[in-house]
């Protein structure tokens, strides 16, 4: 790596892993150019950068990162997506755009510091979102709440119906 515009590159790559809240690796063999250009615009609005890298230039970035465990995968051709903010997210897209167009594999990934396989990015797309699982986390802490204003309403709401019962019978009595 004797250039200097190889080491930027290399030092560019690695400022990218380390600002990633997740990184994962794919085989683009068969993706044409238009495909990767579609790809590009789906994942952008998501913060995530799809990138075509030198597998020699990988190598050198993930030097002392986490991403020097997945040296292995740097073979044949490699394509790298960067998740700024929602990994999640960007598994979603990605795995939706792999049903579209199967020329694109996945090989691995790297999320909070675990190393991450196919399979395991397959099942972590199918995952609800973030916004989903905070619903479903209010819901299931506001319902236990819910049923104790309703047990601790009922003898209030039971006295009301028989009140009401007996000044209708009073009204109706009376003429």
């Amino acid at each position: 790596m004797a250039k200097d515009w190889k080491k930027a590159k290399v030092e560019e790559l690695k400022l990218k892993i380390k600002s990633a809240k997740g990184v994962f690796f794919t085989d683009f063999k068969g993706l044409t150019v238009s495909e990767a250009l579609k790809l590009r615009r789906r994942l952008w609005p998501l913060d995530t950068e799809f990138r075509i890298v030198k597998n020699s230039y990988l190598t050198h970035a993930s030097q002392g990162t986490d991403i020097e465990k997945l040296n292995s995968y740097f073979k044949d051709q490699t394509a790298v997506l960067f998740c700024y903010k929602d990994p999640l997210s960007s598994l979603k897209c990605i795995f939706q755009f792999i049903n579209e167009n199967p020329a694109i594999k996945m090989k691995a990934g790297m999320f909070s510091g675990k190393l991450l396989t196919p399979q395991e990015m397959e099942q972590m797309s199918k995952l609800p979102s973030h916004e989903v699982l905070r619903q479903i986390f209010v819901i299931a802490i506001a319902s236990p709440f819910r049923a104790a204003l309703h047990a601790l309403s009922w003898p209030m709401n039971g006295l009301v119906f028989v009140l009401n019962g007996i000044l209708e019978k009073k009204r109706t009595a009376s003429p």
